[in-house]
């Protein structure tokens, strides 16, 4: 009899033990979801092509769903931390003007900042990876560092934690891992305070687990953007980073076809856009990035690329600079 009232008290102990270590990890993940979004209603993504069809929501689902079922709760727990107030406000007649509006100041000049030195004749090209991490993510980083290459990986704010430890890998390898928005909504259908939270939201999530500072630019999902978005991006310090070779991985599911293409266009200065979420791509890069370096190329990352940046500005390219 003492030895069953033993074992009982030993099960109540570590049952109490792993409810308290499970509850003491989501607040730890909430620390930096603060303050919350101004909105959560979800975007309708308007159907301009097929990229806004297939990107967004419906890779979302299904990562979430694959990931290990004892991330469920911080999930849960992200989530109802972000859930804003959604009540609707009565609409007001806009304010009638008696004067003409102030005119808008002129366009700042685009600087082009220094470059980091390199050899002479050195050929630099940025790979650069979306929507992740995702489930093919560490086999890049393993061609990357096998290699020795870098690339950029754009990932979204919503997964930061519970891929932490990939995005951890990525800073450990040498790579860098930069903002694609909390959401994958389309920017340019939100407010400005919206925007800069979907942006600054991301980069406080990958400061608070890998302890490094993310670069000071982003990537607008879908690469929507108007001036509402590049004027959030100038007020909370960032550049908008495009790309000049979109490798139309979310289009054709084929290794070769992806392989082909990058290589027909890879050129000094480049930055390639690219899918860390699809296994062709994963599978591609296993000729790609050895072939690259074949040819000459240094596989750098966008910051190493493009120097300093310019809060604001969309760059496509080393040499292709929109203000």
């Amino acid at each position: 009899m003492r030895k069953i009232k033993a074992g009982v008290l030993i099960i109540i102990f570590l049952t109490a033990v792993c409810i308290f270590s499970g509850c003491a990890e989501t607040e730890e993940a909430a620390e930096y979801i603060e303050p919350t979004l101004a909105s959560e209603i979800l975007i309708d993504e308007p159907a301009q092509d097929e990229i806004m069809q297939e990107e967004p929501a419906v890779q979302a689902i299904a990562f979430i769903e694959e990931t290990e079922e004892k991330t469920i709760g911080t999930t849960e727990k992200i989530e109802e931390t972000t859930r804003a107030d959604t009540t609707t406000v009565p609409a007001t007649e806009p304010p009638v003007l008696t004067e003409p509006p102030e005119p808008k100041p002129a366009a700042a000049p685009v600087i082009i900042p220094a470059k980091p030195p390199r050899d002479n004749g050195e050929k630099w090209i940025a790979l650069t990876f979306d929507d992740g991490p995702g489930r093919y993510t560490q086999q890049i980083l393993d061609l990357l560092e096998y290699h020795g290459g870098k690339a950029t990986f754009f990932v979204l704010g919503a997964y930061v934690w519970n891929q932490r430890q990939i995005i951890r890998n990525m800073i450990e390898q040498g790579s860098e891992a930069a903002g694609h928005s909390w959401h994958h909504y389309n920017l340019t259908e939100l407010e400005e305070q919206e925007i800069k939270d979907q942006i600054t939201y991301t980069d406080n999530a990958i400061l608070h687990v890998t302890g490094v500072p993310p670069p000071k630019f982003f990537r607008p999902p879908f690469g929507a953007y108007d001036d509402a978005v590049k004027d959030a991006a100038r007020e909370v310090g960032s550049a908008i980073i495009m790309w000049n070779i979109d490798s139309r991985d979310w289009r054709h599911r084929n290794a070769d076809y992806i392989y082909d293409y990058i290589m027909e266009r890879a050129e000094n200065g480049a930055i390639i856009l690219c899918h860390d979420i699809h296994e062709t791509t994963a599978e591609a890069m296993e000729r790609i990035i050895p072939e690259l370096i074949e040819q000459g190329y240094k596989l750098v990352t966008v910051s190493e690329l493009l120097g300093e940046t310019t809060p604001g500005l969309l760059y496509y390219s080393e040499h292709r600079i929109v203000s």
